[in-house]
């Protein structure tokens, strides 16, 4: 079932959980419920967020971490097994990571996108319906920031442009149609980047 639990950041970047967390998604090396807030990493936590019973953070030196449910492989730790404390998947070079249900999205300093996790509305970008459990790369370079919505991918890129992918159900992509995106689709034009 879906666990409700939270996770935050204090001013020192250390990160504490609480909560739901039957699949292990806070981290702190059990299943065990948290009424009351946890630290599970004392420093250096500069981002995070959170997909459906399963949490991800960046520390400032580019690493990026998972922890929790890893049913279709999100976690990208090469397994479909769930993990109870985070496990480090990139080393270096992640700027922004953004969660949907069951997939990350990441970009690295050189603006290449990766994904790992469900795919079965493409959100992956790869080109196929193959959840995937370990990163792989969807672009090459050019982008700025990434966001997710539940089965799909929003990248804005380094021009200003939006790139989409994923499910669009009801043309929530900006696409008009309800279709499945199996790769990036330019959507925008013009749009500043920051």
């Amino acid at each position: 079932g879906l666990n409700y639990y939270s996770l935050f950041l204090k001013n020192d970047g250390s990160l504490w959980v609480m909560g739901g967390n039957d699949k292990g998604n806070l981290g702190d090396g059990t299943t065990n419920e948290r009424k009351t807030p946890v630290m599970i990493v004392d420093a250096n936590v500069t981002a995070l967020d959170c997909g459906w019973n399963f949490s991800v953070f960046l520390k400032n030196d580019g690493s990026l971490w998972a922890m929790g449910d890893n049913q279709f492989g999100q976690l990208g730790d090469g397994t479909f097994e769930d993990r109870h404390s985070p496990v480090q998947i990139v080393a270096s070079g992640v700027t922004k990571v953004a969660t949907g249900n069951d997939h990350i999205v990441f970009v690295k300093t050189d603006g290449s996108v990766w994904t790992t996790g469900r795919n079965q509305f493409g959100q992956l970008g790869d080109g196929t319906l193959a959840n995937r459990n370990s990163p792989m790369q969807v672009l090459f370079s050019g982008a700025a920031d990434v966001s997710c919505g539940s089965f799909c991918t929003y990248l804005r890129m380094s021009d200003g442009s939006m790139r989409v992918m994923g499910r669009d159900n009801d043309g929530m992509l900006g696409m008009g149609r309800a279709v499945k995106h199996t790769s990036p689709v330019q959507v925008a034009t013009g749009m500043p980047a920051p």
